[in-house]
């Protein structure tokens, strides 16, 4: 199959369109100097085998047919885009005479520069090494795609390059356009329903939270690797985490949004900050469209330290149930309307949590005698710090934590996610706990304070803020509830029996 063999695409080119909400925001960061790099996704696999190199290139430009936001091409000076009507196979192959040089081309690669106006956004690079599996790095701008489009474009070209392994034309199927998206969303922002959601917004947001980190200067230098710390829950630590969720009955995202906002609330003191929940954009009709549907619900954390665990995550979640019904309002609008830029180092949160449930994970792929595996893919964070979470069901959760580098490092990022452990594990035996009591300081930075001459014990208690009277009491209460706490002539009441009537009286109240 050859170029000529595409189907015609009735597009003019240079027929100017406005871009997304979602895409407004990174095209305005990208006009405020930040690191370009930042917002380019990647993925690499490891191919083992023979690969044939027409068939490569022809499966992408099907690619290209099937998805019209792989090209989409972005002003420079104005926030439009346009579509092209034809476009070759972005793909560029590359013979490696020494092997060892695999990995600084892989970096090269993902720290190369993808720049708007003409250039497409959207690049596949083989790299071949002789007596070594070939590599190929796929990237994307984040401008026209978003993560789970990263794992669209590999199960796209999996397919069809294996229906062209097998001497057959795949059928483009219809399916959804991304421009019809982009289009939806500007008849939404026109509508009356719009001004509602912002303004709904802007009364959440009358006073600004507070931030979680110090942001740098406009000339702080940005480092490539961010050293994410990953971990997971499997087994029995899974089965008690389901069973903890159910028996509140609130869902893992809802409940692990929280934890996450407890953690981050005792590790820097702060009581009401911001956090950014990835929304994928996604329902059952544009699940398989390749494009930038994702964007951020700014989710407001009002931690009280008096609050048992179960009492946090039920109001967090009782909040989200009215935020969902508003949550098309870009960020960037809202920043706006509240007197802030919006920019990447002047938002709303200073974290972001980022949730998907998938059935299976596929780690290796077989087209013949090729074997694909599929490797990670490294991004340069934007926010300070960013929580992946990815559930598969029964058999496993996995994690991701990785931060911006130029925020903050990569000890004070493992930390936070040692502390995140923590608390996910005090939910898991008791979510009755006080927020007050939980402990935030893992057992090996208690041994570096060792080492930097701090005590020698560590009453983590200390760390929070006093109980408040009717907390102190409830704890004794649970510890020695038939122990007398009230002596009144001859009337005398038990912990317990103070408790219940303390609530029935605020019942009544």
């Amino acid at each position: 199959m050859n170029q000529s063999d595409l189907p015609a695409l009735n597009v003019t080119q240079r027929d100017y369109f406005d871009l997304s909400g979602a895409q407004r925001a990174i095209w305005l960061d990208l006009r405020l100097g930040v690191n370009p790099v930042a917002y380019q996704l990647s993925g690499q696999a490891k191919l083992h085998g023979e690969i044939d190199h027409a068939l490569f290139r022809q499966a992408i430009s099907l690619l290209l047919a099937q998805h019209d936001a792989l090209r989409l091409r972005v002003d420079v000076h104005t926030p439009r885009q346009w579509l092209e009507s034809a476009a070759s196979a972005p793909l560029c192959i590359k013979e490696l005479a020494e092997c060892a040089s695999l990995d600084l081309e892989v970096q090269d690669i993902l720290s190369s520069v993808m720049p708007l106006g003409e250039h497409a956004l959207f690049q596949f690079d083989l790299l071949q090494c002789e007596h070594q599996a070939s590599v190929v790095v796929w990237r994307i701008h984040h401008l026209i795609a978003d993560l789970i489009t990263l794992d669209l474009i590999m199960q796209r070209w999996f397919d069809i390059y294996n229906t062209l392994l097998q001497d057959s034309v795949p059928e483009l199927p219809d399916g959804s356009s991304f421009v019809s998206v982009v289009m939806a969303d500007h008849m939404y922002s026109a509508s009356p329903q719009a001004t509602a959601d912002l303004a709904y917004w802007q009364r959440r947001f009358d006073t600004l939270p507070a931030k979680l980190f110090e942001q740098p200067g406009s000339g702080a230098q940005v480092s490539f690797s961010s050293q994410p710390l990953t971990w997971c829950m499997e087994g029995a630590e899974l089965s008690r985490w389901r069973s903890a969720c159910t028996r509140i009955g609130i869902t893992d995202q809802r409940v692990l949004l929280a934890l996450l906002a407890v953690s981050l609330s005792r590790r820097q003191g702060e009581m009401d900050f911001a956090i950014g929940l990835a929304l994928h954009g996604r329902d059952f009709t544009s699940k398989d469209v390749i494009g930038m549907l994702s964007r951020a619900l700014p989710v407001r954390c009002q931690i009280q330290p008096e609050l048992s665990l179960k009492q946090t995550i039920c109001a967090l979640s009782k909040d989200l149930d009215e935020d969902f019904r508003h949550q098309r309002t870009p960020i960037d609008a809202l920043c706006r309307a509240i007197g802030m830029s919006g920019s990447a180092h002047n938002r709303l949160y200073d974290a972001v949590m980022s949730y998907r449930q998938v059935p299976v994970q596929i780690r290796e792929l077989r087209l013949g005698q090729l074997r694909i595996e599929l490797t990670g893919n490294p991004m340069l964070e934007m926010t300070p710090l960013s929580l992946y979470v990815t559930d598969i069901g029964d058999e496993r959760m996995e994690f991701l934590l990785s931060h911006d580098p130029a925020v903050i490092d990569a000890a004070t990022c493992h930390h936070a996610g040692a502390t995140l452990q923590q608390v996910i594990q005090a939910f898991c035996e008791s979510c009755s706990m006080w927020v007050s009591e939980l402990n935030v300081i893992a057992p090996q930075e208690q041994q570096q304070l060792l080492q930097y001459g701090c005590a020698a014990q560590f009453d983590l208690a200390t760390f929070a803020p006093t109980p408040r009277l009717e907390q102190q009491i409830s704890m004794q209460g649970s510890a020695t509830p038939q122990a007398i706490a009230v002596i009144d002539g001859i009337d005398r009441w038990t912990y317990a029996e103070l408790e219940t009537r303390a609530n029935h009286r605020a019942a009544q109240l």
